[in-house]
């Protein structure tokens, strides 16, 4: 009996990695070629005075900063639709006083 091969077709991409510099040669590059340290974290760090962002604190509601950042996600939306009600109240008025024949 001839068993017929079943070729798979699938989405998955080949992964296209590449062999990065090392630790050590960064450091001989920086040195050498007098490079500014470009790549790296931002500095999240704020004057004591100002406290601890709510975006870095273990102890925030992450609840509260979602229901802020969401509100005023909504509040724009609401800007949008009034300046799109408006604008098509403007051009019914306009229509409006254009004399018909």
């Amino acid at each position: 009996m001839i068993k017929n091969r079943i070729t798979n077709n699938t989405q998955i991409k080949q992964n296209t990695a590449y062999i990065g510099e090392t630790i050590e040669e960064k450091v001989d590059r920086i040195f050498e070629q007098k490079e500014p340290i470009t790549d790296g974290a931002p500095i999240i760090y704020t004057d004591r005075k100002e406290g601890v962002m709510a975006g870095y604190d273990p102890r925030t509601d992450r609840w509260d900063v979602a229901l802020d950042a969401m509100s005023l996600v909504q509040k724009d939306k609401i800007a949008k639709r009034d300046a799109y009600l408006e604008s098509r109240l403007k051009k019914a008025v306009k229509e409006e006083e254009l004399p018909s024949n």
